[in-house]
């Protein structure tokens, strides 16, 4: 299925949340729940630019960031593999674009930017301020901007008590919501 988004160049991975009657939940009055997940599918993680622990290329990658870029924090570089994580502003803004848009056309009161801009100061950084630039830009919706914490545990200042996500660790780093307030 992936190969057949990037194929397509399906940038959006949109996805609504709802509850389902009788399942437990640690979310206050979870019947009110009305949002949409926002997350860029092409760019990120999802570049799929990764490099194997152990083979030449991760070796290469390892000594050009040691040597030509002065990178100390690599712990284990013998046996560690290595990612990179492409984030645009073109690319950022597109789904910025979308999320906005479907927002509007769905009577949602608000869009929330969720990031990691306080520890990945360039990558989600670069969304956080991109994203937000752009939004500024919709005087019809409410924006708010809110960093991600230890667990993914995310709790709105859009009146929901708490929405959970288990998932590993980035895999739902950076992702618009348009949601409708609960009252």
């Amino acid at each position: 299925m992936l190969r057949f988004a990037k194929n397509l160049i399906c940038f959006i991975c949109q996805r609504p949340v709802q509850y389902f009657v009788g399942t437990p939940t640690p979310v206050k009055a979870p019947e009110k729940v009305d949002m949409v997940i926002f997350r860029e599918n092409s760019e990120d993680i999802y570049a799929g630019i990764e490099y194997q622990a152990g083979t030449e290329e991760v070796k290469k990658v390892i000594n050009f960031l040691q040597n030509e870029m002065r990178t100390t924090k690599i712990r284990f570089p013998q046996t560690s593999g290595i990612g990179i994580k492409p984030v645009s502003q073109e690319g950022t803004q597109r789904l910025v674009r979308a999320a906005i848009q479907y927002a509007i056309d769905n009577d949602k009161d608000s869009v929330t930017l969720v990031h990691k801009g306080n520890i990945m100061k360039f990558t989600e950084g670069g969304f956080r301020d991109w994203g937000y630039q752009l939004a500024k830009t919709s005087s019809v919706l409410k924006l708010s901007v809110m960093g991600l914490g230890v667990n993914l545990a995310i709790q709105t200042r859009a009146q929901l008590s708490l929405l959970k996500m288990s998932l590993p660790m980035l895999s739902y780093n950076k992702f618009y919501c348009a949601q409708k307030s609960i009252q």
